[in-house]
């Protein structure tokens, strides 16, 4: 039973995790325009700073986990 919880051969395939990496990569830049530079050039009423924290957050997770997708790619 356990074993079909988790598989021993891989699930997704090679061309699958870059596919997977390409948009982890691509939500990264979302988040950093969006919640990295946009907050410099509006005139908004909130705090700045825990925007940008919760942006470089978030957009140095997705960056991290399109890189560890490419490394396993790189494994199969």
């Amino acid at each position: 039973m356990i074993t079909r919880l988790f598989p021993k051969e891989p699930v997704f395939g090679r061309d699958e995790l870059l596919r997977f990496a390409n948009i982890f990569d691509n939500g990264g830049q979302v988040f950093l325009a969006g919640l990295v530079i946009s907050p410099f050039f509006s005139n908004v009423d909130f705090d700045v700073r825990l925007v940008v924290t919760l942006g470089l957050v978030l957009t140095f997770g997705c960056w991290i986990v399109s890189w560890w997708l490419t490394r396993e790619s790189n494994k199969l």
